[in-house]
């Protein structure tokens, strides 16, 4: 399962494989600011345009409700989990 995420200065394509049983997961943290949510946004979308529900399904938890709000029609988001 392929995730592209974008390309270093030379142009080489930048690619998570989370098919991989090294990076099936990922932690992204940083500081305010840093680009957090629009990596992960790319992650969501590059999963989301490439693999149809029957092969992908995520569950997002969001605390501040972003991008479960943002990603509530995709069809390979199966549920998620935020504040109430």
């Amino acid at each position: 399962m392929l995730a592209y995420v974008g390309e270093s200065t030379d142009g080489t394509p930048i690619i998570i494989d989370f098919s991989n049983g090294d990076n099936a997961h990922a932690i992204i943290a940083g500081t305010t600011g840093s680009g957090k949510t629009t990596t992960l946004e790319t992650i969501i979308l590059s999963l989301a345009s490439r693999y149809g529900e029957d092969e992908l399904q995520m569950y997002i938890c969001d605390h501040k409700d972003f991008l479960n709000n943002k990603f509530a029609k995709l069809p390979q988001l199966k549920g998620s989990a935020g504040a109430k």
